[in-house]
């Protein structure tokens, strides 16, 4: 019997945060953060909290830059939740 190979999505990116994830030895595309809450403020959005500009240019993004950006959203959610705890 051949097992296929699993396909984690998006999921699996919200359980293991901005790090590739892989199946086996083949990594997986890094797909968008984005959670359906598309609302800007203060620059980011809400729910994933890129900028207009990292949203718009997501597709055409290489895996770098979109490692990149995934990093920067490790340190926007940090800072959101260090402003969120001293109100």
């Amino acid at each position: 019997m051949v097992r296929k190979p699993r396909y984690f999505g998006p999921r699996l990116f919200r359980l293991i945060g901005p790090r590739l994830a892989f199946s086996g030895n083949a990594f997986m595309k890094i797909t968008s953060p984005c959670i359906n809450l598309c609302v800007i403020e203060d620059e980011h959005c809400a729910g994933c909290l890129r900028t207009e500009a990292e949203i718009s240019n997501w597709l055409g993004f290489s895996e770098t830059e979109r490692a990149v950006v995934m990093r920067q959203l490790e340190d926007r959610k940090r800072q959101k939740l260090e402003l969120n705890l001293s109100k």
